[in-house]
């Protein structure tokens, strides 16, 4: 079973640092963090508004109270397009963690809120095609 990877502040590059900084700012005391975190971070970061990310994210990242800080700024960039919740078998048999799909875009103003939220359910991965369908034919 395959479990998210710790990263320690000290084993990424220098030219990291300044991302790094902001990044640790945000998790406040916690001195581990996830590759997903810090990968999301440095994705949002670097988009220009209107700019999206789709990715595949453990549900604890969506509902943990350690990942609450992330979760926040984000939302303060970026609007929450998207949720997709995956079967628990997704990504068997390589590892049992339940997983979602995220869809966020830049925002191009501070505080503007997008109300309007897909949120979808996929009992089986053959739900999955359809889903996306609905979502991009909105």
């Amino acid at each position: 079973m395959l479990s998210p990877k710790k990263i320690k502040t000290e084993q990424l590059l220098d030219q990291d640092k300044q991302r790094l900084d902001n990044f640790i700012k945000i998790l406040g005391r916690r001195k581990h963090f996830d590759q997903i975190e810090y990968h999301l971070y440095s994705l949002a970061s670097k988009l220009f508004p209107g700019e999206g990310i789709i990715s595949f994210v453990p549900e604890t990242l969506l509902y943990s109270s350690k990942t609450e800080p992330l979760r926040n700024w984000l939302q303060d960039i970026c609007v929450i397009r998207a949720i997709i919740n995956l079967p628990h078998h997704a990504l068997q048999p390589h590892t049992q963690t339940k997983i979602s799909i995220i869809i966020l875009e830049k925002q191009y103003l501070p505080d503007y809120q997008e109300s309007d939220i897909y949120i979808a359910k996929a009992n089986k991965l053959s739900d999955l095609e359809d889903i996306i369908i609905n979502f991009f034919s909105r």
